[in-house]
């Protein structure tokens, strides 16, 4: 008997609505929940936990982004990677905690799902047929929804004992005030070494000689990239349709049966990447079931001999495999290419990769050198030198407002330096310092600066203390949980 079933044998469920009136908002704080479910791929472990496929395709479903169908492949790429580093921080946080002993029973866990206002009728009793439905939609079984209500309890619970101890002193409030309500405009050029890749110009002898003096970091730049970039294993292009698995052998039967009726479309002539939209129960469904190019290594077993065959009886030719059964589910693949095994030696790839190489080395004192001199040229004339910034095909760009408690600049985030900088920067001044971030450089002009009214702060003291202990309370923890993966072991593996 499940948590649900203990609790309503005892107690009336109208009842238990209005005592508890607990309404936990999955998924907003701590982004998904998890699952202990089996699964046919890996794609992160966390100390030697693994997080499967399955946790990744159940959290990637509630992802309202995820169903966006304009995104491009690298921005889906991108999706799936954030997804996952979700996934790898609450498994880091879930261990943090049993770690230090926060449990959650199993009353706690039926008592917020009664008071989960989805699973609520028209007249406001918990609805066995909303919470069914609910599991149906997003692939998960009664138990494993409630664990992931128990994990998301005890994330809850973990950031409540996190953030306990933070608190402010009036000095600090004010001098949070005062960084808070300093805002600055900037004229801001981005300087990226990418952008010097093309300028570095390297000889045929000169690659000659890089090569034989670089010989091991050769090689080791051809061990690291061999699969990404020098190695393709044998793939196949496939598109599937996927029934998701019953919770029982009577709905395994039904879920056979269905796909045996799919498979008599197929022989009647329909076409898959129809069939597949229409009764596909996997995020590819909207694209066809079009999984793209997959490899033997990236799969369940049971579906990697489906598609390739076993070492005894490979398959070498496109077409129509029979139905393959995962934890996933039962999962019908039309192979519509065979891609054979391709390997560039690392002797043929060398001048590639020395050219790469000398391009990473040199990019970036091309960089900073180019970054110090369009500086010094505009705090010349206290006008951007335009014809030398079209040179490298770059150009100004407002930034701002941007605070004294908040120096961020797009995807570079908070620079500590450029606060430095701008701490006695006036407006119309070109800042003296030119930025170092992570692949890049970055010259500014201050095009305004806005300073609060002192006499502001008494009268606001009152309302700031709580907002900007908010802030504290909130800077600790995402350090605390950034500390907390940074000191794991994670491995991640990608396969989405």
């Amino acid at each position: 008997m499940s948590l649900m079933e203990k609790i309503r044998g005892g107690t009336e469920s109208g009842a238990m609505r209005v005592v508890l009136g607990i309404i936990v908002v999955v998924f907003v704080f701590w982004g998904i929940g998890t699952g202990n479910m089996n699964t046919s791929q890996v794609v992160a472990t966390v100390n030697g936990k693994r997080i499967t496929d399955t946790r990744f395709h159940q959290a990637m479903k509630r992802n309202p982004r995820a169903q966006d169908n304009a995104l491009t492949e690298e921005q889906n790429q991108q999706l799936a990677r954030n997804m996952v580093m979700q996934l790898v921080t609450q498994e880091v946080l879930l261990q943090e905690a049993d770690r230090l002993g926060i449990e959650i029973s199993g009353e706690e866990v039926a008592r917020t799902i009664l008071g989960i206002d989805a699973f609520s009728d028209e007249s406001g009793e918990y609805s066995v047929e909303l919470y069914t439905r609910h599991l149906k939609r997003y692939g998960s079984t009664q138990a494993q929804f409630e664990m992931d209500i128990q994990n998301e309890l005890i994330l809850s619970r973990l950031r409540e004992v996190a953030m306990q101890s933070t608190t402010v002193d009036d000095d600090e409030i004010s001098e949070r005030w005062f960084a808070e309500m300093t805002s600055f405009e900037l004229d801001l050029v981005a300087v990226r070494s990418l952008s010097f890749y093309d300028d570095v110009h390297p000889t045929d002898a000169e690659i000659e000689t890089f090569i034989a003096e670089n010989r091991p970091e050769i090689r080791a730049w051809y061990d690291e990239h061999f699969e990404s970039r020098f190695h393709k294993p044998i793939r196949a292009t496939v598109r599937m349709i996927l029934l998701a698995a019953g919770e029982n052998d009577s709905e395994d039967q039904i879920i056979s049966e269905r796909m045996t009726s799919i498979r008599a479309e197929l022989d009647a002539g329909a076409d898959f990447a129809m069939l597949a939209r229409k009764y596909s129960e996997d995020l590819s469904s909207e694209n066809g079931g079009l999984l793209g190019e997959v490899r033997y290594d990236q799969l369940d077993s049971s579906l990697g001999n489906a598609i390739f065959g076993g070492e005894d009886a490979p398959l070498s030719e496109p077409g129509l495999r029979l139905p393959a059964r995962s934890a996933r589910g039962l999962h019908l693949m039309l192979v519509e290419e065979i891609l054979p095994e391709e390997t560039t030696e690392e002797q043929d790839a060398r001048a590639e990769i020395a050219g790469v190489l000398m391009q990473e080395q040199n990019a970036p004192a091309l960089a900073e050198a180019y970054s110090q001199k369009l500086r010094d040229a505009w705090a010349e004339t206290g006008e951007p030198p335009l014809e030398m910034l079209a040179e490298q095909g770059l150009r100004v760009e407002p930034e701002g407002p941007i605070t004294l408690a908040n120096p961020s600049v797009g995807s570079f985030g908070s620079l500590e330096e450029l606060r430095t900088a701008l701490e006695d920067a006036q407006a119309g001044s070109v800042l003296d310092t030119v930025i170092d971030v992570p692949g890049a450089w970055l010259v500014a002009k201050v095009a305004s600066r806005s300073e609060p009214d002192a006499a502001r702060l008494e009268t606001e003291l009152p309302t700031l203390a709580p907002q900007i202990e908010a802030m504290r309370r909130m800077e600790f923890m995402n350090a605390w949980v950034e500390d907390l993966v940074a000191e794991a072991n994670v491995e991640e593996f990608h396969n989405f």
